[in-house]
């Protein structure tokens, strides 16, 4: 994904956020789904189209209000007005753009979302003997888990 410095940025840190999130939940099996629109294959008003005609989800429920809503004053006399905060990822019909402009990039964290409990335990001491290396498996502690996940996250994010 080439997103540029800042972007990149701020998508690793929403990453961090999340990874951290199932980690201390213990678990795993998590993987990053990503989907790519090129721009020149159809023109603008067309995704925007497609995009605008595509039944979307309602919100996740705010867990406070300040994580969901900006309070703008219009002018000293008038009442604040609540607008809907979207996060720089979904910004650009849902998703965000490179930093060419030329992909527009839809991503979520997705998977099984296992939790690392007493068979996933044996599982991992069982392939650990079969392969010698407990670090080359996919079944590993959430811990590792998370470090592995956003390690790779770093490598391909430019």
């Amino acid at each position: 994904m080439e997103l540029g410095p800042e972007r990149r940025s701020q998508l690793l840190a929403q990453m961090q956020k999340d990874v951290e999130f199932l980690r201390v939940h213990q678990i795993i099996d998590y993987s990053l789904l990503l989907g790519i629109f090129y721009r020149g294959q159809q023109p603008d008003d067309v995704l925007a189209a497609m995009v605008s005609s595509t039944p979307t989800p309602p919100p996740p429920r705010p867990l406070s209000f300040h994580h969901n809503f900006r309070l703008h004053h219009l002018s000293g006399l008038s009442q604040p007005s609540m607008e809907p905060h979207v996060p720089f990822f979904q910004a650009e019909f849902g998703g965000m753009w490179s930093a060419d402009k030329s992909k527009l990039y839809y991503v979520g964290i997705v998977d099984i979302l296992t939790c690392w409990n007493t068979v996933k335990k044996l599982e991992h001491a069982f392939k650990t003997v079969q392969t010698g290396d407990p670090k080359s498996i996919s079944c590993v502690n959430p811990d590792y888990y998370a470090e592995r996940f956003m390690a790779f996250m770093r490598r391909h994010i430019e």
